[in-house]
């Protein structure tokens, strides 16, 4: 057994010896070692690369992180905004790339970018805002002014890139800061202080009566397109006044109902309205001590 164990260890010595050792596979050998080495050493290229990419963007952020600071030294609401967003902004993503997808930014600023399904404000806004505010012609705090929206104005939504977003409201289009408007189910709830109900009479002739039934005497009569102010709805009757301060019921088959909520003045429309809405502010401040109504920075 012991020279039968000596003869295979033998054996397997000479193949190796021939075989593996011979100079046709100290060639082959020779490539494997070679490929091994190249193949290391473009790892620590990428990996030196990256690192080196990792940096510039550290510096990148830092020096915008800088440029907002400094921006702090305007006292304007879109200074400091803007300012603070884009610092946020830089810190979420720092060390993985400058550029982010604006849509998942928006959302965490409060803009839903895809409302509700079947909301009153699908694609649309409303300003949520103590203070009146501007509506600028480019996304700047530098850019021209075109319009003014007091706080409970809606407008429909044309684009966003999380700090601004472009609207169309009333006669204006232009931008407006995100942080003021809110959209979807945010923007429905808080559209219930804010809507006007109107209804739009859709038959030739209706009779507007006393009470919530077709036996009840009749108050007057309204032409097919007249629009009333509703004062409530229950689905089978409209509570309306009359442009004669007539308060009755329509029934709901007979006229289509809507909320209507302010939009965006001109700034021609604004000035004509700005002493009327500011006197009216600085009446509920004398009331309450509380104020409106401000004059808008943003």
């Amino acid at each position: 057994m012991r020279f039968s164990r000596i003869r295979k260890e033998s054996r397997r010595y000479a193949y190796i010896k021939h075989n593996i050792l011979s100079y046709k596979y100290k060639k082959r050998n020779i490539l494997v070692a070679t490929s091994v080495v190249c193949v290391c050493a473009l790892i620590g290229i990428v990996v030196k690369y990256g690192e080196a990419v990792d940096n510039s963007s550290m510096n990148q952020v830092t020096a915008y992180s800088a440029q907002a600071d400094s921006s702090y030294a305007d006292d304007t609401i879109e200074d400091a905004y803007v300012s603070s967003t884009e610092a946020a902004r830089n810190n979420t993503y720092s060390g993985y790339s400058v550029d982010i997808n604006e849509a998942e930014f928006a959302m965490t600023e409060g803009l839903d970018m895809s409302s509700s399904t079947g909301s009153e404000f699908d694609g649309k806004f409303i300003v949520d805002s103590d203070q009146v505010l501007n509506v600028r012609k480019e996304a700047s705090k530098d850019s021209e002014i075109v319009g003014k929206m007091y706080d409970g104005a809606a407008g429909e939504i044309l684009s966003s890139d999380g700090i601004w977003t472009q609207i169309k409201s009333g006669d204006v289009t232009g931008y407006v800061m995100t942080t003021y408007i809110l959209t979807g189910d945010k923007a429905a709830a808080y559209a219930k202080d804010y809507g006007k109900l109107v209804g739009t009479v859709n038959y030739e002739t209706v009779k507007v009566r006393a009470d919530k039934s077709a036996d009840s005497a009749a108050l007057g009569l309204v032409a097919g397109g007249t629009v009333l102010s509703v004062i409530e709805d229950d689905d089978q009757w409209v509570k309306v006044v009359t442009d004669e301060a007539i308060e009755g019921y329509i029934s709901a088959d007979y006229i289509d109902v809507t909320c209507q909520y302010e939009t965006a003045l001109t700034l021609d429309q604004y000035a004509s309205v700005k002493d009327t809405r500011d006197n009216t502010a600085t009446a509920k401040k004398d009331d309450s001590g509380d104020g409106v109504v401000t004059v808008a920075q943003q």
